[in-house]
């Protein structure tokens, strides 16, 4: 054999030793009597070792539970709306000017979210309502309607809607139901 291979062969095997040490046991388990050894830096590779860095989101739109809303358009109006026992539906009473008739009303809503983002939310609130004018002959009127609502978040204690409401209102006069559209634009604050 040549000399080159024996000093190969024998560096392969030092460099070997150097690296394959074994670790042996301490000899105590008392942590100061145990030989210190500097710390090794660990080694961090990125597409390994990284754990996925979770941000803070800010909330959801707040839940509320009382809104206040104002109707322009057919009706003119004002309505208080009262969310029952923590669930999307809402009760809503109503009051305001059909063309150049007053009327209360009250109504049974429900609050359906299309969508849901940190400030905002488009949702679809559609009711089954009941009125009552005072200046026609039987007075009472049942219909049904949808709000398209944009609701925004400005902070945790402000909340506002804004969109439209469209449906249909009959009212019995005579002998016969006559139809009575429902046309406005919706804005409303909720806390």
């Amino acid at each position: 054999m040549s000399r080159a291979y024996l000093a190969t062969v024998l560096v392969a095997v030092c460099a070997g030793a150097v690296h394959a040490q074994p670790e042996l046991a301490p000899l105590t388990t008392d942590p100061h009597l145990q030989p210190r050894m500097a710390p090794v830096a660990a080694r961090v590779d990125p597409l390994l070792d990284s754990a996925p860095i979770l941000a803070k989101l800010t909330q959801a739109p707040v839940e509320e539970e009382i809104r206040i809303s104002a109707d322009i358009g057919l009706p003119v109006g004002v309505r208080l709306q009262v969310r029952l026992y923590e669930s999307r539906f809402w009760a809503e009473f109503g009051a305001g000017v059909w063309w150049i008739a007053p009327y209360v009303s009250t109504a049974l809503r429900y609050d359906l979210h299309m969508y849901e983002g940190r400030r905002n939310t488009i949702a679809l609130r559609p009711s089954i309502s009941v009125t009552y004018i005072p200046l026609t002959r039987s007075g009472f009127g049942a219909g049904t309607d949808c709000e398209v609502i944009w609701q925004h978040q400005f902070h945790k204690n402000l909340v506002t809607d804004l969109g439209f409401r469209i449906g249909l209102s009959a009212f019995y006069a005579g002998k016969s139901w006559w139809p009575v559209p429902i046309a406005t634009f919706v804005f409303a604050i909720q806390f």
